[in-house]
């Protein structure tokens, strides 16, 4: 079974990191040396997950707001 680059890689919490504060795909593969159509693929595979981590994001920026 083959993994997914992006999970296989040695940053992959900083790749999502960037993807979850709103990094494009292109400024995030410039950035840590990583195909548009391997994070695209990430994306796809892990598409809830990476949707959770926005929507916690979000709350915590609300709540920050609020104050």
């Amino acid at each position: 079974m083959n993994r997914c680059t992006i999970c296989a890689h040695r940053e992959r919490a900083a790749i999502e990191q960037s993807l979850v504060l709103g990094w494009t795909q292109k400024a995030t593969g410039k950035r840590f040396k990583v195909s548009r159509s391997a994070l695209s693929r990430h994306v796809r595979g892990h598409h809830t997950e990476l949707q959770e981590l926005r929507r916690k994001k979000a709350g915590l920026e609300r709540q920050v707001a609020e104050r």
